[in-house]
C-alpha cells in the first residue's frame, strides 16, 4: 500500500477517534521487542519517516511527538517532516516514559500495542499515568500495521548449533542449571530472542543484524518448550519443539514465572492468575558473564574484524572522491573477506559533518570524501559462532587541523583513561562514564559547542547491545569479571562533525585484581593526535595503539 505520510497519519487519528482513544503510542520495535528492527515493519517510521534504530512516537488528535535520545537528535532533524512531526530530544539525564508522560493530557486515554511494548515498560507508563487519570487501552493489533510493505523474510540458512567449544556449557547442562532454583511445580516463560539463542547454543541469520530466530521458550522442571514455527535442529535431550500458536493456551495450564524485563504486556495478559515475577533476569545475567571458551572464540573474530578495520582504513585514505555510500558498501565486503556471515548492525559510516550525526546509518549517494575531511565508521560484524563485533575509528583524510587535532585527542584521553581505570568490585559504569564526562568538560570543548550526548558504552555478546552492563550517567551495573562491553566516547558539533573511538574490551580479573584488556585492537591515527595535550602517563598508555 502505497500511501503519503499525512494520509497514514489521518487513518490512524481515525482508527482512534473510532474507539474513543485520544492517544497512540507507536513503537519501533516489534512483537518480539527486536529494536533493530526493519524499517519495513516498524510503525514509527510510516508515521514519521525516522529510520533510527529506536526510539517512539505518540500520536494524538492534533499531535504527533517523535522522541529521540542524543544518538539521533541530528538525524532526526534531517528526516522528519517538521509540519507534521515535533521533535522531543531527550538528553542524557531524561527519562523517556517521564517525558512521554508530560505529553499526554490528563483525563485521557492511550492506545499501547501490548505485543510491542516490555511488560516493565507498561508498568512504569501506567504507575505515572494513574496520576493523570489516563486510561491505558491494550490493542490487540497495530493500527499501523496496515501500511506495511509486503514481508520478504526468507531464511538464508538453516537455524544451526554453535561448536561446542565456543558454547563451553550444553543446552542440557544449562537447563540443568536453571531449573535447579525453579520452584517445583512453576515454569519459566523467557521471549528474549538474543537469551534463547544463548540457551539453547543455536545460531540463525534470517533477521537482518541478529544471530537469533523467533522463538518463546517455556521451562518447567522436567523439560525445556521451544515455541517456534522454524525448523529447529536437535537441541537437547530436556528440549521438546511446538508451533508457536501453541504458546497461549500451553502457559494457560501453568504456574509461570517470568520476568518482566523480558517478555512483552500481551504475553502476560495470556498468563492465568497467580503469575510470579521476578525483577532478576537469570539467563542475561548468566549470558553477560562469558565463558573461557566465549573469550576465546571472541578474541579470534576480533582479529578478523581488525583486519576488515585495517583495510578499510587504507582504503579511505586513497578514495579522495568516492561517496559515502561507495565506501559503506565496501565495509560489508571488507567483512566477507574475513568470514562474516552479517553485519552485527547496519554500518555507520559518516563524511564530514555527517560524522555528527551519532548513528548515521543511511549513507548517501552525494556526498562525497575530499582531503581534510573525518570518515568516522562504526562497523561491526557476526561471524559462525554468532557474536557480535564492534569497533569505531575516525579517520582525518589529509593534514588534519589544529581544532580536529584538539577534539581527536580529547577523545582518545577519553578513551584510554577509561580503559586504564583502576576497575574493582565497587566500579559500575556510571563511574567510567564520569571519567569520560570530566575530560571532556576539562577540555574547554563543551563551552565551544561541542557535546557527548550518548552513553560511553554497552554490554556486547549475542546481540550487539546486550544489558548488562551498560555505562551510562544513570548506571548502577557494576562491572565483572568476564563481562564484554564497549568503551566508545565521542564529541560531535555539527557545523564540524564528530570524533567517536570504540573499543570493544573484556573485563578481566588475574591476580586477584580487575584489569580491562581490549578485544579491539585497531590503531588509532597518529597524525591525528596533539601530543602536547597529553600527559607523560597518557603518552605511555597509548605506546600499543599507534
Amino acid at each position: 500500500m502505497t500511501l503519503d505520510v499525512e494520509k497514514r497519519i489521518q487513518r490512524t487519528r481515525k482508527f482512534l477517534g473510532d474507539r474513543g482513544i485520544d492517544y497512540l503510542l507507536v513503537n519501533s520495535t516489534d512483537e518480539f521487542l527486536v529494536t533493530l528492527n526493519d524499517v519495513r515493519k516498524n510503525s514509527r517510521y510510516f508515521l514519521t519517516q525516522f529510520r533510527g534504530s529506536t526510539g517512539d512516537a505518540l500520536l494524538g488528535n492534533d499531535c504527533l511527538w517523535l522522541f529521540v535520545d542524543g544518538r539521533y537528535h541530528a538525524q532526526a532533524e534531517q528526516e522528519i517532516n517538521k509540519s507534521l512531526v515535533s521533535l522531543c530530544k531527550l538528553r542524557i539525564e531524561d527519562n523517556f516514559v517521564e517525558e512521554l508522560v508530560k505529553k499526554i493530557s490528563p483525563h485521557s486515554s492511550i492506545g499501547v500495542v501490548a505485543s510491542k511494548v516490555p511488560l516493565k515498560f507498561y508498568e512504569q507508563l501506567r504507575c505515572l499515568l494513574d496520576n493523570k487519570d489516563v486510561r491505558i487501552v491494550p490493542l490487540g493489533t497495530d493500527p499501523v500495521a496496515q501500511f506495511y510493505t509486503s514481508d520478504r523474510h526468507t531464511l538464508q540458512s538453516p537455524i544451526y548449533r554453535i561448536d561446542s567449544t565456543i558454547a563451553t556449557e550444553s543446552a542440557d547442562e544449562k537447563f540443568k542449571q536453571f531449573t535447579s532454583a525453579l520452584p517445583f511445580g512453576s515454569a519459566y516463560l523467557e521471549t528474549n530472542l538474543e537469551n534463547i539463542a544463548y540457551f539453547t547454543n543455536l545460531r540463525h541469520f534470517g533477521i537482518a543484524n541478529s544471530a537469533t530466530f523467533r522463538a518463546k521458550l517455556v521451562i518447567s522442571k522436567a523439560r525445556a518448550y521451544l515455541f517456534t514455527n522454524e525448523k529447529i535442529p536437535p537441541i537437547g535431550t530436556y528440549f521438546k519443539v511446538l508451533p508457536l500458536s501453541e504458546l497461549k493456551k500451553f502457559t494457560q495450564k501453568k504456574k509461570i514465572t517470568y520476568s518482566p524485563c523480558t517478555i512483552n504486556w500481551a504475553d502476560f495478559i495470556g498468563l492465568r492468575g497467580g503469575a510470579i515475577s521476578y525483577e532478576l533476569d537469570r539467563i542475561a545475567m548468566k549470558k553477560c558473564i562469558k565463558t573461557n571458551g566465549e573469550i576465546t572464540h571472541y578474541r579470534s573474530i576480533f582479529r578478523r574484524a581488525d583486519m576488515a578495520m585495517a583495510a578499510m582504513e587504507k582504503r579511505i585514505h586513497k578514495s579522495i572522491g568516492q561517496s559515502e555510500k561507495m565506501l559503506s558498501d565496501a565495509v560489508e565486503r571488507e567483512f566477507c573477506k574475513c568470514g562474516a556471515r552479517s553485519l552485527s548492525f547496519p554500518t555507520i559510516l559518516a563524511i564530514g559533518s555527517n560524522a555528527a550525526i551519532v548513528h548515521h546509518v543511511n549513507p548517501s549517494r552525494n556526498v562525497y570524501l575530499k582531503n581534510g575531511d573525518f570518515v568516522l565508521l562504526d562497523c561491526g560484524a557476526y561471524f559462525d559462532g554468532g557474536y557480535a563485533t564492534d569497533t569505531t575509528r575516525t579517520f582525518i583524510v589529509g593534514e588534519p587541523n589544529a581544532l580536529q587535532q584538539k577534539v581527536y585527542t580529547t577523545v582518545l584521553k577519553m578513551q584510554i583513561n577509561c580503559y586504564h581505570y583502576p576497575v574493582d568490585q565497587n566500579t559500575t559504569g556510571a563511574t567510567l562514564d564520569g571519567v569520560a564526562r570530566e575530560i571532556a568538560e576539562k577540555s574547554g570543548l563543551m563551552d565551544e559547542g561541542f557535546h557527548f550526548n550518548h552513553s560511553l558504552g554497552h554490554g556486547i555478546g549475542i546481540g550487539v547491545h546486550e544489558s548488562p552492563p551498560f555505562l551510562s550517567p544513570r548506571s548502577d551495573d557494576l562491572l565483572i569479571p568476564n563481562m564484554t562491553f564497549t568503551i566508545e566516547p565521542g564529541l560531535y558539533r555539527e557545523d564540524f562533525g564528530g570524533v567517536r573511538l570504540e573499543n570493544s574490551v573484556l573485563m578481566a580479573y588475574e591476580n586477584g585484581k580487575h584489569n580491562m584488556q581490549s578485544l579491539s585492537r585497531a590503531k588509532f591515527q597518529k597524525s591525528a593526535i596533539d601530543f602536547s595535550l597529553l600527559t607523560d602517563k597518557e603518552k605511555h598508555m597509548l605506546k600499543e595503539w599507534i
